[in-house]
């Protein structure tokens, strides 16, 4: 007997495939939900062990050289301990793995399997097709930064540390801006390489050259005043934990997040497709 529906089909996957945009977004379902539960679970562990380690830590900071205070703050300090050991590496190389993952797939992934141009025959422009994939790649960046946000908040209050939430919205707003950053990176290059393991090596490569360049360079006499020209110095260069949010700094990442995006859906509107 004739249905209007497929009973193989589930609602979930009916909704996977409805259109560009989620579709994309489930492209990297268990991605961004794994990366996201572990950086929630670090940052509500960061809380009490601070607690554990106060004391040691005040002798520790008591010991260290002047170019580590000035990279991190004072370990001795909820703050310091918080850059140091969450916001300086563990955070931002998961956001950082999460954006190029989901950004150099965009594109990429689809013309190696030779199916790029049948999804630009679609009667979508390829602007639209562009911006879906482009708005689910940012969808991911926000939901691990947000997963992120909200346990290192929860580890805060589990250990009763004095810092505001604002300080923990304004370090995970930048910490956000830098990924969407690195994600139209990997979109631009996936879109000019057509190749994702390229892309997401040349985009890890500069990304990691921005993070060297904004983290040591203020450490030199000669290249501190060079270090604003990374984009990770307009994240973590001026400490939001204890500063809030620079909006001068946020801007700047939001205007170079919008042009490398827009610059990969510019090539991909323009060059000729296989398949």
């Amino acid at each position: 007997m004739a249905t209007n529906s497929l009973p193989s089909v589930s609602r979930l996957r009916a909704w996977r495939v409805a259109n560009v945009f989620t579709k994309s977004l489930a492209d990297r379902t268990t991605l961004v939900v794994v990366t996201g539960v572990i950086l929630f679970l670090l940052g509500l562990w960061m809380g009490p062990l601070y607690n554990s380690l106060e004391v040691s830590l005040a002798e520790m900071a008591a010991d260290l050289g002047d170019g580590l205070t000035r990279m991190f703050g004072d370990l001795a300090t909820p703050e310091g301990w918080l850059n140091a050991e969450m916001y300086s590496i563990l955070a931002p190389a998961a956001v950082f793995y999460v954006a190029i993952s989901s950004g150099a797939r965009t594109f990429a992934t689809e013309e190696e399997e030779r199916s790029i141009g049948l999804l630009a025959a679609n009667p979508l422009s390829r602007t639209s097709i562009a911006a879906q994939k482009a708005a689910a790649t940012v969808v991911h960046v926000v939901v691990v930064v947000i997963a992120c946000g909200l346990g290192t908040w929860a580890g805060v209050q589990l250990g009763s540390l004095d810092v505001p939430a604002s300080s923990v919205a304004a370090i995970n707003l930048h910490l956000a801006l830098l990924g969407i950053v690195v994600a139209g990176l990997a979109m631009l290059t996936a879109v000019l390489t057509g190749r994702r393991a390229v892309s997401m090596v040349i985009a890890g490569a500069i990304a990691l050259v921005g993070y060297l360049w904004g983290a040591f360079a203020p450490q030199s006499d000669a290249l501190e005043g060079l270090a604003v020209l990374s984009p990770w110095h307009w994240y973590f260069g001026f400490d939001p934990l204890l500063d809030g949010v620079d909006w001068g700094y946020a801007a700047l990442l939001a205007v170079l997040g919008a042009a490398l995006v827009g610059g990969a859906a510019w090539v991909f509107g323009r060059r000729d497709l296989p398949g």
